[in-house]
C-alpha cells in the first residue's frame, strides 16, 4: 500500500524534479563510456606501439633478407660465366680417371660455399653423359629430372627461379635458387641450386621482439622461430581458415592459445615472380596485461556507484517509463492515421500536458481533414462535370460540318442525274449516318462501328465523285472489337478527302490502316492527294498543339476536323496521345493517331 502511494506521489511531480532524481544515472553513464573508451584507446595504443615496433623491426629484416637474396643471385651469375664449371659440364672424359684428375675444378661450389654464410651448399645437375659424380657435381638422372626445381629450371629457360627443396640426405627443407646454365656453343650444361641456411635467416630474425614464421609462396613454411607455432593450434586455424593463403590474414586473430595481433609484409625474391612472406604474431594478452589489470580494478569502482544509483532510480523509472509509453503508443497511434485517442486522465505534470495537447491537436485536425476531404470531393464532381460538358461541345460540331458537305453533294447528284436511284442511295446512306450522329456521344464503339460509319460516308463520296475516289481498309482482325471514342476516324477521312482528294487531277486512294505497335493503337489515314506545304504544315502543327485553347477556336476553322479530333484525344485519353502528320506536297499525307489500347469504359 505504502508503495503505491509513493508511486502515485512521484507521478505528480514535474518532470525537471524527476530529471534531478535521475541525474545520478545520468552522470554514471558518461563515466562508463569514458572508462571503456579510455581502456579502449589505451589498449590499441600499446598494440599500435607493438605494431609499429614490429614494422621498424621488419623494414630491418628486409634489407638484411634482400642484401642475402642479391648476393645469392651474383653468385649464380658467376657460375653461369666460370671456366671449372663450362669444363666439367663439356669436357668428354674418356675414363673415370681422366675425371678424378680434374676434381679440383669441382672445388669452386664449396669455396664459394665457405665464403657466404648465407649459403648452405651449392650442388650443379650436369649433362654431360662422359662425367659422374664427383664432389657437388651430380648427373641428371631419370628421378632429377622428374622433380619440381628441376622442371621449374628448364622452363624458365636461364632464368632465376625459387623454391623449396627437401634435401634427401637430411630430409630438411631449403629455400633454394635453381638456374638452368646455358652456353651459346654447347647449348644447356645443367641446373644450379643454390641452398639458403637456414641459420642465416634465424640469425635475421634474432633480434626480433616476437615470435615470427617465414612462408615462400604464400604456402611453404620457411622458418618459425618460435615453438609457440609448432605447439600451438595457431598455424593449423590459419592454414584451416585461409588454405595457406596468408596474405589473406585478418589483422586480428583470436585461437585456442588467446588473441593475436598480426603484421605481414610480402618481400619480392630477384628475377621472378616470386614472393616470401614475413609475418610477425604478437600476442595481445601480454601487450596488455598491465594495462588489463588496472582497468579491473577502475571497473570495479564504478560497479559499486552503478549499482547504488539504480537502487534509487529503479522505482522512479518504472512509473515514469510506463506513462512515456502510453504518450509514445499514442504518438504512434496518430502516425498510423488513426486519431480516436483516448481521453487523457490530467495528473498535472509536463507529460499529461503534452498528451492532452496532442489529443485537443488530433481533434481539430481530424476536423479539418474532414472539411477537406468534402470540399476536395465537390470540386473533383464539379471538374467532371465541367469535361463533361465541354467533350459533348467538342463532339457536336462535327455533326453541322458534316451535314453540309453532305447535303450540297446530294442536291449536285439530284441536279445532274435523271435517273433517282443515286440520290435514293445517297439519302438512305445520309439518314444512316444522322441516325448515328444523334445517338449518344458519351459511351466508347468499337473501330468495327466506327469503321461501318466511315464507309458511310466514303460511299456517299463515291457516288458524288464515281470512280475519281478509292478507298481501302487494313485492319488487324484483333482490332476490330476494341474500344475507341466516337467520331475519330470519319473527320480525318473527310479532311484527307476534301483537302487532298477532292482537288487532285486524277484517280485518288484513300487507305485506312489500323494495328498495334509497341501496346499502343495506331490508326493511320493515307492518301495520294496534292500533300501539304511546308507554311502550311507548320500552321497546322501550331494549331494543333494550341487545340487545348478555345481562343484560338476561330482561327483554327479551316482544320476544324483535325483540331476537333485532337482535342477529344487529349481531353479523354491525356496529353501523351494524340496526331501525328506526315506530309510531301503534290504526293500525299499521312495522318497517324496514337491511342491507348486500353482505357474507360465511358466518355
Amino acid at each position: 500500500m505504502k508503495l503505491k502511494k509513493r508511486i502515485a506521489h512521484l507521478s505528480h511531480l514535474k518532470v525537471r524534479y524527476k530529471l534531478i532524481l535521475t541525474y545520478a544515472l545520468v552522470v554514471v553513464v558518461p563515466v562508463l563510456i569514458v572508462g571503456l573508451y579510455l581502456n579502449y584507446t589505451i589498449r590499441q595504443i600499446i598494440i599500435d606501439q607493438a605494431m609499429q615496433e614490429t614494422t621498424t623491426n621488419m623494414n630491418h629484416i628486409e634489407e638484411r633478407l634482400d642484401s642475402i637474396f642479391s648476393r645469392v643471385v651474383r653468385i649464380s651469375d658467376i657460375l653461369t660465366l666460370d671456366e671449372d664449371v663450362l669444363y666439367l659440364a663439356t669436357y668428354p672424359f674418356s675414363n673415370l680417371s681422366a675425371v678424378f684428375v680434374e676434381r679440383d675444378r669441382a672445388l669452386i661450389l664449396n669455396e664459394l660455399t665457405h665464403m657466404h654464410t648465407e649459403i648452405s651448399h651449392i650442388r650443379f645437375y650436369h649433362f654431360n653423359p662422359k662425367m659422374l659424380q664427383v664432389g657437388n657435381f651430380s648427373p641428371v638422372t631419370d628421378d632429377v629430372r622428374e622433380t619440381m626445381w628441376f622442371q621449374l629450371a628448364m622452363e624458365r629457360n636461364g632464368g632465376i627461379d625459387w623454391t623449396i627443396k627437401t634435401e634427401n640426405n637430411s630430409g630438411n627443407d631449403y629455400l633454394i635458387l635453381t638456374r638452368l646454365i646455358k652456353h651459346p656453343t654447347h647449348g644447356d650444361l645443367g641446373v644450379l641450386n643454390i641452398y639458403i641456411n637456414s641459420e642465416a635467416l634465424n640469425d635475421v630474425f634474432s633480434n626480433s621482439p616476437y615470435e615470427s614464421i617465414i612462408l615462400f609462396n604464400y604456402e611453404s613454411l620457411i622458418l618459425q622461430n618460435n615453438e609457440l607455432f609448432t605447439s600451438s593450434t595457431l598455424m593449423y586455424t590459419l592454414q584451416e581458415m585461409y588454405d595457406g593463403e596468408i596474405a589473406y590474414i585478418p589483422r586480428h586473430l583470436v585461437v585456442n592459445e588467446g588473441e593475436f595481433e598480426f603484421n605481414i609484409r610480402s618481400i619480392d625474391l630477384p628475377r621472378v615472380e616470386r614472393h616470401m612472406q614475413i609475418i610477425t604474431v604478437i600476442p595481445v594478452e601480454v601487450v596488455t596485461a598491465r594495462i588489463n589489470s588496472v582497468m579491473i580494478d577502475f571497473f570495479f569502482v564504478i560497479s559499486g556507484s552503478v549499482f547504488f544509483t539504480v537502487v534509487l532510480i529503479f522505482i522512479f523509472t518504472k512509473t515514469f517509463n510506463r506513462r512515456l509509453n502510453k504518450l509514445k503508443s499514442a504518438m504512434n497511434q496518430v502516425a498510423t492515421g488513426d486519431f480516436d485517442l483516448k481521453p487523457p486522465i490530467k495528473s498535472g505534470d509536463e507529460v499529461d500536458d503534452i498528451y492532452l495537447q496532442l489529443y485537443e491537436t488530433m481533434n481539430q485536425i481530424e476536423k479539418l481533414i474532414q472539411e477537406v476531404y468534402v470540399q476536395k470531393v465537390n470540386n473533383e464532381r464539379l471538374k467532371v462535370k465541367q469535361k463533361e460538358s465541354e467533350f459533348k461541345r467538342l463532339a457536336s460540331q462535327i455533326n453541322p460540318h458534316f451535314l453540309y458537305n453532305t447535303l450540297e453533294m446530294i442536291r449536285v447528284n439530284a441536279k445532274r442525274m435523271s435517273d433517282g436511284d443515286e440520290v435514293e442511295t445517297a439519302v438512305k446512306l445520309l439518314s444512316k449516318l444522322l441516325r448515328n450522329s444523334l445517338e449518344n456521344h458519351d459511351q466508347l464503339v468499337t473501330i468495327a462501328r466506327e469503321l461501318e460509319f466511315t464507309k458511310m460516308y466514303l460511299e456517299i463520296q463515291k457516288l458524288r465523285f464515281k470512280d475519281k475516289i478509292q478507298y481501302e481498309f487494313d485492319v488487324e482482325l484483333t482490332q476490330l472489337e476494341t474500344q475507341i471514342m466516337p467520331f475519330l476516324i470519319q473527320p480525318l477521312v473527310e479532311n484527307s478527302f476534301i483537302h487532298g482528294i477532292e482537288l487532285k487531277e486524277g484517280e485518288g486512294n484513300i487507305q485506312i490502316v489500323i494495328g498495334e505497335m509497341d501496346h499502343l493503337l495506331v490508326i493511320e489515314i493515307i492518301d495520294n492527294g496534292i500533300g501539304i506545304t511546308k507554311e502550311r504544315m507548320a500552321q497546322i502543327e501550331q494549331m494543333l498543339a494550341n487545340a487545348s485553347r478555345e481562343d484560338d477556336m476561330y482561327e483554327m476553322s479551316t482544320s476544324l476536323g483535325l483540331v476537333n479530333v485532337e482535342q477529344r484525344v487529349k481531353l479523354f485519353y491525356g496529353d501523351d496521345y494524340g496526331m501525328k502528320i506526315e506530309s510531301e506536297e503534290g504526293k500525299g499525307t499521312k495522318v497517324r493517331l496514337i491511342l491507348p489500347l486500353e482505357c474507360l469504359n465511358s466518355v
